[in-house]
């Protein structure tokens, strides 16, 4: 791929002034000013999961414009925000032919190999439309940012460990 170009969903967006690179099989993508949120101060505490997100809603909205599709962009929802947390995506995009493209973005200060969160939601989701989910890692968060998309369902792009238990009390 070549510097400037954001691989998501199975197309390149470019993106310019990027920078590509392989790092431990993963290709990683370095943003640009495209996305100035992305590339904020290191102090980013108290700023909610939507300073993440919007880049990326912003992105697809420039994609389905460019490509003439004004009226799919106009739908673009950022869900997270509009119905809350638990529709198991942050953003609901569309493919230029009008297929729904469900965006979920996971974000970390640390390096692209960190582990990160799944809620049994988003795994469901991911398996139930695994044709159009597409989970967006966003890694060095307010250093030198990049990002890198894992399409399709979550068990077949992720190794899953289980995290954490509901406990329930029994009966005396």
């Amino acid at each position: 791929m070549r510097e400037g170009v954001l691989y998501l969903g199975g197309k390149c967006q470019k993106i310019g002034g990027g920078l590509g690179r392989k790092t431990n099989g993963l290709v990683r993508r370095r943003g640009s000013g495209h996305c100035p949120e992305l590339l904020g101060d290191a102090s980013t505490r108290g700023l909610g999961p939507a300073i993440c997100e919007k880049p990326f809603q912003d992105l697809e909205y420039r994609r389905l414009t460019k490509a003439g599709k004004s009226k799919l962009a106009a739908r673009i929802d950022h869900v997270s925000q509009t119905d809350g947390d638990g529709r198991g995506f942050d953003i609901l995009s569309f493919e230029e032919n009008g297929k729904e493209r469900l965006i979920e973005v996971k974000t970390t200060r640390s390096r692209a190999e960190t582990p990160f969160f799944v809620s049994r939601n988003e795994l469901k989701v991911s398996k139930e439309r695994a044709e159009i989910y597409h989970l967006v890692r966003v890694f060095n968060f307010g250093h030198a940012p990049g990002w890198f998309p894992l399409s399709g369902s979550l068990d077949a792009t992720s190794v899953l460990e289980p995290n954490d238990f509901t406990a329930l009390p029994k009966p005396a």
